[in-house]
């Protein structure tokens, strides 16, 4: 309290004798050029220290005002205000200081990726921004541009994270800005259906893991093959064994057969076992998807129903790119054959693909038909056979 007593009269007489005052420990008198004169051979003067935002904080600062700003820089810079901006010791030629940091960046997720979106400091420093980095939190990862929105890539699906962004000029490195709110990459397929953009599921029901969801994976993208109207009971696994029909109603982990017309699995033939205008119980895609109808096959490929050669379709591109169909920019459909009504057995696997419809006609069912050349999403053929089946969001 003395100490602080002291320093109080010492500046009450400067404002009431304007004259110059020397606070030392070597017994010296204060330089004439100065109000205050601080001097000594082992100790320091501490300016206030703060954080970038308690500097940023101060109301009308004055020109000539010092701090030492604790989270400025590499490890903590001293700065003043020069009547516009703050800026820094140790300046180049051309350039007051860092620049002040982004502001208000957001975040957008992708398949194991973001695109962060930031607003440009309110002051370079004086000197041009050259770039903006953009960093991850976890994982550290980093991109960077000339300006905003910066994509980050190498993110992990599934996980949540947050993103900071440091603007760079010839000095070096703002602060880092504040931190985005999070958000969690994910995996999503989608295309022109119809018109409008629709997602799909990316794989195909039956696929586990985590393999790259735009190719063919040596056949690791096929999935299951599933009879029309039967929901997920392990019929649908490729190597199911076999039962004898048309029955009366399914049988869990039992591929039915039938050798005879009308080729259904099932006796009598039920058309409502998976709808058009609404998904059913027995559908077999999980909450939000259901098995797209035959209009939207038709609509994937092209205007209407009609099939084609690929190079026709109006809707998308169809790009066969080993053993399945590359379909506009993010969505893939493998060959993944199918299972016959007769006998259970495989066919055309990586040769072509069969995906259901949830479309009735007559005795038969809708299903989109390709296979390196041709593209047909108005085929239809018999329910017993077992067929791809990829969902679309409802």
């Amino acid at each position: 309290m003395k100490k602080l007593f002291i320093l109080f009269a010492i500046f009450t007489t400067f404002a009431t004798m304007a004259q110059s005052v020397g606070i030392n420990a070597n017994g010296s008198t204060a330089n004439a050029s100065a109000i205050l004169d601080v001097s000594s051979t082992t100790k320091g003067f501490l300016p206030p220290r703060m954080t970038y935002a308690q500097k940023s904080a101060i109301s009308s600062p004055a020109a000539g005002l010092v701090v030492w700003c604790t989270n400025c820089g590499t490890s903590g810079e001293m700065q003043f205000f020069n009547g516009t901006v703050w800026v820094t010791g140790d300046v180049v030629p051309g350039s007051f200081a860092k620049p002040y940091p982004p502001t208000s960046p957001v975040a957008t997720a992708d398949n194991a990726q973001a695109s962060v979106a930031f607003t440009a400091p309110t002051s370079n420093g004086g000197s041009a921004i050259t770039g903006y980095t953009v960093t991850s939190s976890p994982g550290g990862f980093t991109a960077s541009g000339a300006s905003s929105p910066i994509i980050v890539t190498g993110l992990t699906n599934g996980i949540a994270y947050t993103f900071t962004v440091v603007a760079t000029n010839a000095l070096g490195d703002s602060v880092a800005s504040t931190a985005s709110a999070p958000v969690v990459p994910f995996l999503f397929c989608y295309a022109n259906v119809g018109g409008s953009t629709k997602v799909f599921m990316c794989y195909n029901l039956g696929v586990t893991g985590t393999q790259d969801a735009l190719s063919y994976q040596g056949g690791a993208n096929n999935g299951a093959l599933y009879q029309w109207g039967r929901k997920t009971d392990g019929h649908e696994v490729r190597t199911s064994s076999t039962l004898a029909g048309p029955l009366a109603g399914a049988v869990a982990s039992r591929f039915i057969t039938n050798s005879s017309t009308p080729y259904d699995w099932i006796s009598p033939q039920n058309d409502n076992l998976w709808l058009d205008a609404s998904k059913t119980a027995n559908d077999p895609c999980p909450s939000g998807f259901r098995v797209p109808t035959q209009a939207q096959w038709g609509g994937l490929f092209r205007d209407g129903t009609t099939s084609g050669a690929p190079g026709t379709a109006t809707r998308n591109t169809w790009t066969w790119t080993g053993n399945g169909f590359t379909v506009g920019a993010n969505l893939y459909l493998p060959a993944a054959g199918s299972r016959t009504v007769y006998d259970a057995t495989l066919d055309n696997v990586g040769a072509t693909g069969n995906y259901w419809s949830s479309t009735v006609t007559g005795t038969r069912a809708y299903f989109l038909y390709f296979n390196s050349g041709t593209v047909y999403p108005d085929y239809y053929y018999f329910r017993g056979y077992g067929y791809s089946v990829r969902c679309i969001s409802e």
